[in-house]
């Protein structure tokens, strides 16, 4: 997973920002959820399973099958604390 400038005419978002920094997407998604719940101390997030706080959201497509694509990934719903709030 790479930063890419947005709507740059001459670029067109696809030369990356520091292609040596990218990082896996596994880590990408691991320092947003099961990262940030460490660094909060929130034991209890950050993860699906039992007992865990359910606030996720469900994209449209699998960004880790194309993590080019996940910019263009769209949300299809929101759930907190187990409940849908939003739906696509």
């Amino acid at each position: 997973v790479h930063r890419t400038t947005y709507d740059d005419p001459g670029r067109a978002g696809t030369d990356p920002f520091l292609p040596d920094q990218a990082l896996p997407a596994e880590a990408a998604f691991a320092a947003y959820t099961s990262g940030s719940a460490w660094v909060n101390h929130r034991d209890d997030a950050g993860r699906v399973a039992p007992g865990a706080v359910a606030d996720l959201v469900v994209l449209d497509r699998d960004p880790f099958t194309d993590p080019d694509g996940i910019g263009a990934a769209r949300v299809r719903s929101t759930w907190i604390d187990g409940a849908c709030v939003h739906e696509a």
